[in-house]
């Protein structure tokens, strides 16, 4: 069992940092390069390439040099099975890889080489750290009549925190939401219902470093509700979720006879597939 990691921030995110620029190589109608850092998990809201069977990349100029550690790629993708680089540069000319693999056909751990794949078919892979300027994802033609499809995608500075979780953490909580209708001849209906995950996380801290990186993913980001991914343990990333805060007293607190502090996280997950 591995310690908690989490990923919130997003040099993709133009919410997150408005000055970063996000291009494409081409763009289809309505899926424009912006729409994988929304935020947003429908289909319909995506960046896919003008043209089939060509190479394609995705892109962000941050301005100024910024660190990157890991990389995720949300559900809804057409990339699982197929050959990926994920690059940086310092002027957009030469360009080094921070990760080049193919992504898993079928679920998959944190441990293997090509990074986790969800049940649900998120990618996620964390990689040596490096700081560039510019960060891409590129992906080689896919053959006749394909093209690739990239729903949310995330690129930046993970949080591994230093201490274990405090048990139970209860990563496999869910909440039930559905809706009902009665008709006037009595018949009952059922809106699609969704089983969304969620519970809450208290993190020990490991020090001052600790506490401040903590700070700066949960309050800077996190607490401002733009989703998180939360690997409950980092070496089963397989079962990693997308969560958002939920409302109600969030904090850092020492407790009495501690000597470090603790964050108390609340979140549900955010947009769960619907049954």
């Amino acid at each position: 069992m591995a310690k908690p990691l989490f990923l919130v921030e997003n040099l993709f995110s133009e919410v997150q940092f408005p000055h970063h620029v996000v291009e494409a190589s081409t763009e289809a109608p309505r899926c424009e390069a912006w729409r994988v850092a929304t935020g947003r998990r429908s289909p319909y809201d995506r960046w896919t390439p003008a043209l089939d069977n060509a190479e394609s990349w995705i892109q962000v100029d941050c301005g100024a040099a910024r660190t990157a550690d890991m990389v995720a790629i949300d559900r809804g993708h057409t990339l699982a099975g197929r050959l990926i680089h994920l690059e940086h540069s310092a002027d957009a000319a030469a360009w080094t890889a921070a990760f080049t693999g193919i992504l898993p056909a079928a679920t998959a751990q944190a441990t293997a080489a090509a990074g986790a794949m969800t049940p649900e078919g998120a990618w996620l892979k964390r990689f040596a750290g490096a700081a560039a300027r510019y960060w891409r994802l590129r992906v080689p033609a896919m053959g006749a009549g394909r093209r690739p499809v990239v729903v949310g995608l995330w690129v930046g500075r993970s949080w591994a925190a230093e201490e274990y979780l405090d048990l139970p953490y209860g990563p496999a909580s869910r909440d039930l939401a559905f809706g009902e209708r009665v008709s006037d001849a009595g018949w009952v209906g059922v809106s699609p219902i969704t089983r969304a995950r969620g519970g809450e996380l208290h993190i020990r801290l490991g020090g001052p470093a600790d506490e401040a990186e903590a700070r700066y993913h949960i309050e800077e980001h996190f607490w401002r509700r733009r989703p998180m991914w939360i690997l409950h343990d980092g070496d089963r990333a397989d079962g990693a979720v997308l969560g958002v805060p939920l409302p109600g007293r969030v904090g850092f607190e020492t407790r009495e006879g501690w000597s470090r502090g603790q964050a108390d996280v609340a979140w549900t997950e955010h947009e769960p597939v619907l049954d």
